[in-house]
């Protein structure tokens, strides 16, 4: 009998994980959480992965030729990004979140001297409605340095623990050089939550 609830135990635990592993979507039917680390994006925005692993943030390009997804580490050309995506990840009522779009490799990755430069930010988000938060900084399309090899565009989503009032620390000016891991730590995020990137490079 005990061997029995045993074995019980651990089927439900297995059940239990299996159910937040979340599938890039991508041809090597990656979880997000095996993208971001072999990417490594994780070592070089230096953040932490949730023990639940990552959700998948849902990217849609609506370009005017066809609708673009982004599936960790798809390749993108700069047409399709041109207009601001439609952004959808798993969420909680009663929650405010951050959502962020982050270039690692500007201007260039043998030479991130930018890193990381902020294409979009969003603070004080209910549930994945962007429309609902604070804007920080607009969308601003991929400009990737000619010639220099493909830059990562990095979206990212962050639970906060309260409301961000303006003039707060979570409030980032400036575009370049925004450091991740300290602004998470700094305002005691958790997270990040949910992930996805994706590919671009000129020409």
């Amino acid at each position: 009998m005990f061997k029995f609830v045993t074995q019980l135990l651990v089927f439900l635990i297995t059940v239990s994980v299996t159910v937040n592993v979340q599938l890039c979507g991508n041809q090597n039917q990656q979880t997000v959480d095996e993208a971001f680390i072999e990417s490594e994006i994780v070592k070089d925005l230096e953040i932490k992965l949730p023990s639940d692993g990552l959700d998948l943030i849902e990217v849609t390009y609506p370009n005017a030729i066809c609708r673009e997804s982004v599936s960790c580490g798809n390749e993108l050309k700069s047409f399709q990004t041109l207009e601001e995506p439609i952004i959808k990840y798993p969420s909680e009522s009663n929650t405010l979140y951050t959502f962020m779009m982050l270039d690692p490799d500007a201007l260039s990755p043998a030479a991130p001297t930018l890193r990381s430069y902020i294409h979009w930010m969003v603070i004080n988000v209910e549930r994945d409605d962007l429309k609902s938060g604070s804007t920080i900084h607009s969308y601003i399309a991929p400009t990737p340095t000619p010639l220099l090899g493909a830059h990562r565009y990095v979206f990212m989503v962050f639970e906060q623990p309260e409301k961000f009032a303006v003039g707060s620390d979570a409030i980032v000016l400036e575009r370049n050089n925004f450091n991740v891991a300290e602004w998470a730590e700094r305002n005691r995020v958790f997270g990040p939550i949910a992930g996805n990137y994706f590919l671009e490079k000129l020409p």
